[in-house]
């Protein structure tokens, strides 16, 4: 039997060709691991594996931080003749990450193997498994390899595939070694990739898009291939395109999300270099296949033609297909992809035909006839690539096939000039932005939400796709409770208190949620369900047009009434701008109403402020703080006024005496507000991604004295901390108290919060983002130009290994040497959004370093009431690990509080854990730790 271990060990001897991991982005040095080093370090891992008891055929869980991590296990399990499986990225959840594990557990009775810093995730079954740590599999080898003889090939099960991690009742799919290598040969053959191919990874390890599209794909080849971690790109599309450049790549995966994101990016920096198509040579590149959701052919066309044939590459590099999990990924490609559809006006690519190795059909699901071309059925699928059960799942792998052996997909299509075109699904799942949610999912929090007015078991939460949309989205339908024709005011706050759930739950807001009578769902099944494909089709036939016309009306006609228009020249200009950025209409903007309420972000707060500038006819940009500082008409009006004063020369005298720490970020809710207050850089931008999905309290932060013009930074700790604690309880005169600080903010939020208790006041919960207590030592580390290059690279001007690479050179230059090099190398489109020239970057790292100055003899004193520590990785100066930065670090905070500290793991980096791909895990994490304290 042929075994994929076959594809190892024919490069075994390959010494020039093999992975290359990029440990961020583009920025970063890739380190190179052959296909001869890879089968070595393997085969040692392997023996670690023979050593502590593993036995043939048991499942072995990894669950890694690295790409290059699960590369190594993955093939050490596979050679001893173990059954890896990949643990799907675990939810926010900590019900279901527990429901999850426990589902698994169950289903797989697997030994785990887990980087040291995930470990915490599996608390919820530590107690009844095996975890190991690849450091204790590796001290197991103790420098031996396994041997020829113990190289297990004879198994047919290679490994397991887990269809979802977002729920508890994922399945294992069983991938063959037959299958997985009949995958590679149909796609190496459809695809036309060779030994020469470059293959650029950005998905992680646990989807088959990575597995077998990219990694075991090149590897039957002996081609090279570049793994990225997918956070660096999602953060910066643009780094897509560089390592494109630099590596000569020739070969990628990427959904469509990520094109509508790379083609965004590169508007938006193009406005800031009109050369940036000649920064980037793409004529290496030949393929981009696209699948996991529905390409869009205006974009897809857009970004060829505007962006990336222009750069060399091909017209049809683009290659929309169709894969699961169950067909070891893409299987049906669309090589014809765009001509054919701008050709048949088709808003979505189809997804073509057949690689070798599968076949389709698309039959009447009812009579299992196929259907003529042209007409919606459902898409059916066979062949050697095509799995053939769910492991230990009978019921399942029953329900998948026909009774003449074909896979139903689960998926309607039709067949086009193209090939076969998906027209939705019948499963239960939403792919928005990539990502998949469940409908049952959606619908379970929202009944469990304790939201007033909807009737119990009549809510439905529907995927859909609006057209000229980039990614899928969602249609919200609920029952009332009470007459929504008589009760506006009640219709608002459910249908508010609905959107707030959903972004809180998927980082999306709805497009649309709408009030029924019941007899509109259809009824239910004798099982009590809605059926979301009825509802669906009614939508789209229109049934739904008078209610949703009427509560409209009605909700316009509420904020109207209740609208205090604005008043002022500059409160009309503020108000027109807002409606600009947001797409609102003018006329229902009033001069209280919050920017960051109408659901604006940070990216659009950018937009705002400079279409404010237009309409104030400024040459000099407007500071984006003060934006943020007023988000409504009336707050900002006397600010411009004041701002285009101090144009012409008026900087106040009294600069220090006015300032105000205090800046709202979100002013929605009625629980206690919460303080954020600013990590070494003296600045509040990096809250904005997190106060947005705090919905049910007032979010502020404190920006530190010195950005405004006029003013000077404190010269102690003990003003700085008094005036810090008298704006809060300005804003929060009676408490309870919850403040955070983020790195260098814990310290000064631990001293506030001592002298609150000293007044009787209640500290509810104090929050500490990653700082340890003891920070005397670091701080006398950092001189002026280590201060201006951590701020270069907290502000994502640069890497942080690039900023330990030049710290040496840089030592020898003035701080304002330093600045200009930093502005030279630094992206354009941040410069832009940061609205940094050298000038300001030199005072910005002034203020900084100011700040660093006033801690370098502190050491802390005294106690609080409670701490509640987010672990984050640490920076390489400080740690090696997030082990040895919790245990030697972060937990002398017990000598610091009166109660048993709370040690949080959070997603991310020092200074990445607010960064978008991390913060909705932060938040949820926060919010539950706010609720545990009962806040």
């Amino acid at each position: 039997m042929s075994s994929i271990i076959n594809l190892l060990k024919s490069q075994s001897d390959n010494h020039t060709r093999g992975l290359y991991f990029y440990p961020g982005a583009a920025k970063t040095k890739p380190s190179f691991t052959s296909y001869a080093s890879l089968y070595t370090q393997a085969l040692n891992i392997a023996a670690g594996y023979k050593s502590a008891g593993f036995k043939y055929n048991d499942i072995v869980l990894l669950y890694m931080s690295s790409h290059e991590a699960y590369a190594l296990h993955y093939w050490a399990a596979v050679l001893v003749g173990l059954v890896p499986t990949i643990l799907t990225p675990l939810t926010n959840d900590p019900k279901q990450v527990e429901a999850h594990l426990s589902h698994l557990k169950n289903l797989l009775d697997p030994r785990i193997i887990a980087s040291s810093e995930l470990h915490a995730h599996l608390d919820s079954i530590k107690d009844t498994s095996e975890i190991y740590s690849p450091e204790d599999i590796l001290a197991r080898a103790n420098g031996k390899v396994l041997q020829d003889s113990d190289i297990n090939s004879t198994k047919d099960l290679a490994c397991l595939m887990l269809t979802s991690g977002s729920t508890g009742n994922a399945k294992a799919v069983e991938m063959r070694h037959e299958a997985i290598q009949a995958a590679v040969r149909g796609k190496s053959q459809a695809l036309g990739l060779t030994s020469e191919t470059k293959f650029l990874n950005w998905i992680n390890f646990d989807h088959v898009a990575n597995l077998t599209e990219c990694h075991l794909t090149s590897m039957y080849l002996g081609a090279d291939q570049y793994h990225v971690p997918g956070a660096a790109l999602l953060t910066n599309p643009l780094d897509f395109l560089q390592i494109i450049n630099d590596q000569r790549i020739n070969f990628n995966f990427s959904p469509n999300f990520f094109l509508s994101a790379l083609l965004d990016s590169f508007n938006r920096e193009l406005k800031h270099n009109a050369d940036l198509r000649s920064k980037y040579d793409l004529s290496s590149l030949k393929k981009i296949t696209s699948g996991g959701e529905a390409s869009s052919t205006k974009m897809c066309a857009t970004l060829i033609e505007q962006v990336l044939a222009p750069m060399g590459a091909p017209k049809d590099l683009i290659v929309p297909g169709f894969g699961q999990t169950e067909t070891c990924a893409g299987s049906i490609f669309n090589k014809t992809f765009p001509s054919q559809e701008i050709r048949d006006s088709r808003a979505y690519a189809a997804v073509g035909l057949p690689m070798n190795g599968i076949e389709m059909r698309i039959v009447d699901p009812e009579t299992s006839k196929a259907v003529a071309d042209g007409q919606t059925g459902e898409l059916q699928i066979a062949g050697p690539v095509v799995f053939r059960k769910y492991y230990r799942n009978e019921k399942a792998t029953r329900e998948n096939f026909t009774p003449d052996g074909w896979s139903r997909t689960g998926d309607r299509a039709y067949m086009s000039s193209s090939g076969c075109v998906l027209a939705g699904r019948d499963k239960d799942s939403i792919i928005t932005n990539g990502v998949k949610y469940f409908s049952s999912e959606i619908e379970y929090m929202l009944e469990n939400a304790g939201i007033e007015g909807m009737l119990p078991s009549w809510i439905a939460a529907v995927p859909y796709r609006p057209e000229g949309h980039a990614t899928e989205d969602i249609l919200i339908f609920f029952a009332p409770s009470f007459d929504v024709s008589k009760d506006v005011n009640g219709l608002k706050d459910v249908v508010e208190a609905i959107a707030d759930r959903v972004v809180m739950y998927c980082a999306h807001r709805p497009y649309r949620i709408l009030a029924l009578p019941t007899e509109a769902f259809g009824g239910k099944s004798s099982l009590g369900k809605i059926s979301r494909n009825k509802v669906l089709k009614a939508y789209d036939a229109g049934a739904f047009v008078k209610y949703e016309a009427e509560q409209k009306l009605a909700l316009e006609e509420l904020r109207r009434t209740q609208l205090v228009p604005p008043e002022t020249d500059f409160e009309r200009k503020a108000a027109a701008a807002m409606a600009e950025t947001l797409g609102l209409d003018y006329k229902f903007i009033g001069r209280h109403d919050n920017f960051f309420t109408f659901g604006g972000s940070s990216l659009e707060l950018v937009r705002y402020k400079n279409i404010l500038e237009k309409y104030l006819g400024l040459t000099e940009e407007l500071p984006l703080i003060t934006v943020l500082r007023n988000p409504t008409p009336a707050t900002l009006a006397p600010y411009l006024d004041r701002y285009l004063r101090t144009q012409f020369g008026e900087v106040p005298d009294n600069a220090d005496d006015i300032y105000d720490p205090i800046v709202p970020l979100q002013l929605k809710g009625s629980k206690p507000p919460l303080f954020l207050i600013h990590p070494g850089v003296g600045e509040v931008l990096v809250f904005l991604n997190l106060a947005k999905y705090i919905t049910d309290r007032p979010v502020y932060a404190l920006r530190a004295r010195g950005f405004n013009p006029g003013e000077t930074p404190f010269t102690d700790m003990n003003t700085l901390t008094d005036a810090y604690m008298a704006g809060i309880e300005r804003t929060n005169p009676d408490g309870p108290y919850c403040i955070a600080g983020y790195s260098y903010g814990a310290c000064l939020g631990f001293e506030i919060c001592k002298k609150l208790e000293a007044k009787n006041k209640e500290i509810g919960w104090f929050g500490c983002f990653n700082l340890p207590p003891h920070i005397k030592e670091r701080m006398q580390q950092l001189d002026r130009v280590e201060v201006v290059l951590n701020l270069s690279y907290f502000l994502g001007l640069m890497t942080e290994d690039y900023a330990h690479e030049i710290s040496p050179e840089m030592h020898k230059y003035t701080p304002e040497q330093v600045v200009e090099h930093i502005v030279a190398i630094a992206p354009p489109a941040r410069l832009q959004e940061l609205e940094l020239t050298a000038s300001k970057l030199l005072n910005w790292g002034s203020i900084a370093e100011n700040l660093q100055a006033l801690a370098r003899g502190y050491e802390p004193t005294g106690t609080v009431s409670n701490i509640n520590v987010f672990i984050a990785d640490p920076l390489a100066a400080v740690a090696k690990t997030r082990q040895e930065w919790y245990e030697k670090k972060l937990t002398p905070w017990k000598d610091f509080t009166r109660t048993e500290p709370v040690f949080i793991d959070a997603k991310g980096a020092h200074y990445t854990i607010l960064a978008p791909e991390n913060v909705v895990d932060f938040q949820s994490k926060m919010r539950k730790s706010l609720e545990a304290r009962g806040m």
